[in-house]
């Protein structure tokens, strides 16, 4: 006998829901994914199957949670299926370059094109955010290249 386990974001009673930012919102996808038990393979639930809108307010949240400064925008988004069937692994190749002009890139790569897409861009934005500002970094060096010359 299947157990029926409602899980949030399942789409059996009103609006399908994804979690987004620390918060349940609405997903704005329109199609569904069947989620199944790993054993018996009987049906649980069904699943938002989630979109390019999904992944913008991903985006947005991971923008929010780092705050005004550095503003930051995704200047090159790229989207690869490493393996196939409705399983499918995503990988997610991404630039993001800060108000000042720095980039940084980075992949990652999950099953959900939302997880992929975040833990992608928070890899790059932990990349900027180690680096120093130009100004600082212009001045660093030319400290170690006057002190090498002494």
């Amino acid at each position: 006998m299947a157990h029926h386990i409602p899980l949030p974001g399942a789409c059996d009673r009103g609006p399908a829901k994804i979690l987004v930012g620390g918060r349940w919102t609405e997903a704005r996808a329109d199609r569904f994914r069947e989620i199944r038990n790993p054993t018996t393979l009987d049906p649980l639930a069904r699943a938002p199957d989630c979109g390019q809108s999904d992944v913008d307010a991903a985006m947005r949240a991971v923008q929010r949670m780092v705050g005004e400064e550095p503003r930051l925008q995704v200047t090159d988004f790229h989207l690869d299926a490493i393996s196939g069937g409705s399983d499918a692994i995503a990988r997610v190749t991404l630039v993001v370059e800060d108000d000042r002009g720095r980039r940084a890139s980075a992949d990652a790569a999950h099953e959900d094109i939302v997880i992929a897409s975040v833990e992608a861009m928070v890899a790059a934005v932990n990349q900027l955010l180690r680096r120093p500002p130009p100004d600082v970094a212009t001045a660093i060096a030319a400290a170690s290249a006057r002190a090498s010359h002494a």
